[in-house]
């Protein structure tokens, strides 16, 4: 009966192509396919994250950045670890919903909080407030930095397209590492869920399906940092979609074990008749007689 129940039994998930990791059966897939079809998937799923994070760079960070550098002063610069500007008022050197860059002399200004995210440069140290929170940090007595409009425009200039360069390489390999390293963390509960469910996974499919149940909630994530970027979401909706894609990552890993196809003695187990004796063999009904034949 083992035998006829492995022959009989389905092709594992028949019917989902891998490669759109979007129900929890065709993330299953993933377990049964190649390496190459994970791995070029997630190269596409990566590239939209790299196009989310320069719809973010050009939109939101760079054009502060560049603003800032524009309205910095000729004469301005850290010298080991103390700020020296020109005058003691405090400066707003860019301004937008996303990023305000304020130096602050004399550590006092009458600007406000109007960004999602607030530099501020004070006397000897670095301040940077968001709605989480603020970071301070001091300069460091060895710390220099050049904040003159002469010498920060050509510097930023050289360095701006390796900083975007950067960002594009970074967030393309930095996914890829994430996502593979929380296959690995993920794929035990994978294997624990389909040793429940009596599915077949081994531990190389457990990292297929797990790695696999990261691509969509990416996606998701990607077109939350993209929005925002646009200034369509708040920063609010952007935490909420990060929240979210982890979620979704964890829904998909716990749901996608149990459209796995049954092992074969679970699937022997449900063809066989419980009502059935051990040993008994089914006896062929007797023809009912006619009562009208003549004797």
């Amino acid at each position: 009966m083992e035998a006829e129940a492995k022959t009989s039994q389905p092709e594992p998930n028949a019917g989902v192509m891998a490669g759109q990791p979007i129900t929890f059966g065709g993330v299953a897939a993933f377990a049964f396919a190649s390496w190459r079809r994970l791995f070029i998937t997630q190269a596409v799923v990566a590239g939209g994250g790299v196009a989310a994070i320069l719809i973010f760079l050009f939109s939101a960070w760079l054009p502060a950045i560049d603003q800032a550098i524009g309205n910095l002063p000729e004469n301005g610069y850290i010298l080991r670890g103390e700020l020296a500007w020109p005058n003691a008022e405090a400066v707003q050197l860019s301004d937008s919903r996303w990023l305000t860059i304020i130096v602050a002399p004399m550590n006092i200004h009458s600007f406000g909080k109007s960004a999602d995210f607030q530099l501020e440069l004070h006397s000897k140290e670095v301040r940077l407030y968001s709605m989480l929170g603020y970071l301070q940090l001091p300069y460091g007595k060895d710390f220099s930095l050049q904040l003159s409009q002469p010498d920060a425009l050509p510097w930023w200039g050289a360095r701006r397209p390796f900083f975007v360069a950067g960002a594009i390489v970074g967030t393309f390999f930095g996914l890829w590492l994430l996502w593979m390293s929380l296959a690995l963390l993920y794929a035990p509960g994978a294997k624990l869920t389909a040793f429940w469910r009596n599915r077949e996974l081994t531990w190389v499919q457990a990292i297929r399906l797990s790695a696999a149940a990261l691509l969509t909630p990416a996606v998701v994530y990607s077109v939350a940092i993209a929005l925002y970027g646009l200034g369509w979401v708040p920063l609010e909706g952007l935490i909420a979609g990060c929240i979210l894609h982890v979620v979704m990552g964890w829904a998909y890993v716990a749901g996608a074990p149990m459209r796995l196809p049954l092992k074969p003695e679970a699937l022997a187990a449900i063809k066989k008749n419980p009502f059935d004796q051990p040993g008994e063999e089914k006896a062929e009904p007797k023809p009912a007689s006619n009562p009208f034949k003549d004797k």
